[in-house]
């Protein structure tokens, strides 16, 4: 064939291409949710003789079937484009390709059979490097197609011509579809992930709430990742009934001394420990960089006297009046600093600690501003509240004389972050005796100070003030013993709707929570994501396909929410969710692939003792079994 010019070959593979126009169009509707087809006359679009490429019509924002004409070759497939688009200004050219990006990553990923087979027939990305896909930058063009060669009599091959005309219609298009869809399915994912997140962002408080196996648990994760929260920024605890306040909040716990005595000492639950880690970011986001800066030199120089006391270098801290001191004792689980007073048949211990000890050092910054203290008994306690104050002025007083100098570095400033605490099965526990008072402090109104509360174990908490009472400026030690939810604390719980213990939770604790459904559709994207399934364990697309009809088929029988029929006594709430069926990954056969035997280990091992209990008590129990059964392994007729 003739190469004569660019224009005139767009003319004749548009002409080629007229049986495939009209598909292509009214796919492109779909996929792209238009009103009306684009123009289905012409597939690539020429209006400027000047270009040396052209895409399909109306593709300017979107993944492009691309064509160039350059240094007498040709090239085509499809596009990634970050270039500026006329008329669509709504988003940058980056944040329209990006999620077209996405989904090709993502089909890479799952070994998607379309690209497989055009890497095999030669394709590559003949501009850019795959490599480089997911950081594409504005103005960055990547291409993945092939090209021809235009010989020295500007000829292009008929072979070569037809199989381009070949591949636009078939193998191109498929993965043109592919991706598209992988795109639409991860944005209606985004969509689920983003209203979850507005959701728990308006409330603090979210319950995902739902049928078995829908993935609420992985959901919640996710949602604390895509809040920004690093794993030290995310708590999980999972309740059950003998969970209790102890657990949670605070308690007793035992504590055998050097001479192997067992005693009991007060310890924070899982849920206050977290708070405190929130409340330090919350109270350090608003604080001076400088004072940050101070505080963390002197941190760095308690833990130089620390290091000294455990070393045997010094065994005593002398205090203010002339030739006084008190021993050390020990240092404590906290590594706080335990004196008691010399030569005293007195059992009483005095504790300092480093939280006191920054709090003082910003009143007192150096040795000469502490030795001008004229009354330590009144100045340090109206500084940093009841305690006792010579013990804190020697400590002090010991840093400044004794640790070798410790360089104040900048820092910067601190920002907020957002902590995620998750309940899995939270109505599993007896709500009333795992938060106690603290039911009144989750309430999203009385988040912060508003929502203090003294807890169960105050009158334990005499000697130090916690960092509660600090925030709230407490020095009574009568008073000791706060608590109260930080502003950026956000709780997510997950529970199953068809829990029998679902019937106890009352209406205080509902009244306290957003909900939000997670069906078993919507949980169906777990089974395209590698990381639902885990590390090299994610089947390939025709076999994720079959899983998906097996599910449909199954929950169709249970309930068809389209027909509003199903097995008496069952609803949509009785569904099985994708976790389900990820557990299909543990019974690959010895060479780790999945078979259909691994749907019969997944039905006998699991799904045939779930059904079973939905259906205890009713009649014809076998007979509903063996149409469950039927269905999912006869998934597309069930289908049908």
């Amino acid at each position: 064939m003739k190469f004569i010019t660019f224009e005139k070959l767009i003319d004749k593979i548009n002409e080629d291409l007229a049986d495939f126009k009209s598909e292509f169009a009214y796919k492109r509707k779909e996929l792209a949710d238009l009103k009306k087809a684009p123009n289905r006359n012409v597939f690539f679009k020429y209006t400027n003789s000047d270009r040396d490429w052209a895409i399909n019509e109306g593709g300017g924002t979107e993944i492009q079937y691309h064509l160039f004409y350059r240094n007498n070759t040709i090239g085509y497939g499809l596009g990634f484009n970050a270039q500026y688009v006329p008329f669509a200004n709504d988003m940058s050219p980056v944040a329209y390709i990006k999620p077209f990006v996405s989904a090709y990553l993502n089909l890479l990923k799952q070994k998607n059979p379309t690209i497989i087979k055009l890497k095999n027939d030669g394709f590559s990305f003949i501009e850019g490097e795959e490599k480089d896909l997911n950081s594409i930058q504005h103005d960055d063009y990547y291409l993945f197609g092939k090209e021809i060669i235009i010989d020295s009599s500007n000829n292009i091959s008929d072979n070569d011509y037809n199989q381009m005309i070949d591949y636009l219609k078939n193998d191109i298009y498929k993965l043109y579809v592919d991706i598209w869809e992988e795109k639409i399915k991860a944005t209606k994912t985004n969509e689920n992930m983003v209203n979850a997140m507005n959701l728990l962002t308006a409330n603090h408080n979210l319950i995902l709430t739902g049928a078995p196996g829908t993935g609420k648990t992985y959901l919640a994760k996710q949602i604390a990742k895509s809040m920004g929260c690093t794993d030290n920024e995310i708590g999980f605890v999972q309740f059950h009934p003998s969970y209790d306040y102890t657990d949670f909040v605070e308690g007793l716990r035992p504590l055998q001394d050097d001479s192997g005595n067992v005693g009991f000492e007060r310890k924070d639950g899982v849920f206050k420990e977290f708070c405190k880690k929130a409340l330090k970011n919350f109270l350090d986001s608003k604080k001076d960089p400088a004072i940050l800066s101070q505080q963390s030199t002197m941190k760095e120089k308690y833990e130089c006297l620390i290091s000294e006391i455990e070393n045997g270098k010094i065994n005593e801290i002398p205090l203010r009046s002339k030739n006084s001191k008190m021993l050390i004792d020990r240092i404590s689980d906290y590594r706080n600093i335990i004196l008691k007073a010399p030569d005293s048949i007195s059992t009483r211990t005095y504790t300092v600690s480093l939280k006191r000890i920054l709090k003082l050092s910003e009143k007192y910054p150096d040795k000469e501003s502490l030795e001008k203290i004229t009354n330590i008994s009144t100045e340090i306690r109206n500084a940093i509240g009841g305690c006792n104050a010579s013990a804190y002025w020697g400590v002090l007083n010991k840093i400044y004389e004794q640790t070798e100098s410790v360089e104040n570095t900048n820092q910067d400033e601190i920002c907020e972050k957002k902590y995620v605490f998750i309940i899995d099965e939270i109505n599993r526990g007896e709500i009333s005796k795992i938060f106690g008072e603290l039911f009144f402090s989750i309430d999203p109104c009385y988040r912060g100070i508003d929502g203090k509360v003294r807890t169960q174990y105050a009158n334990m908490q005499k000697e130090e003030a916690n960092d509660f009472d600090d925030a709230l400026g407490i020095t009574d030690p009568e008073n000791y013993g706060h608590f109260f939810v930080p502003e950026n604390v956000y709780i997510i719980g997950t529970m199953n709707d068809i829990d029998r213990s679902v019937e106890s939770m009352d209406f205080a604790f509902r009244r306290r929570f957003a909900f939000k459904e997670i069906t078993a559709e919507e949980s169906k994207h777990m089974l395209d994501s590698g990381d639902a399934w885990g590390k090299d364990k994610m089947p390939k697309p025709d076999f994720v396909q079959k899983i998906k009809d097996k599910m449909d088929a199954i929950n169709k029988v249970i309930f068809d929410d389209e027909k509003k029929v199903g097995i008496e006594g069952l609803s949509s709430a009785y569904h099985i969710g994708a976790s389900y069926f990820l557990k299909l990954a543990n019974y690959r056969n010895e060479s780790g692939e999945y078979v259909n035997k691994s749907f019969t280990d997944l039905w006998d091992n699991h799904l045939d003792g779930l059904l079973r209990e939905y259906l205890r008590g009713m009649q014809n129990v076998d007979e509903k079994m063996e149409k469950l059964k039927a269905a999912y392994d006869n998934e597309s007729d069930s289908n049908n």
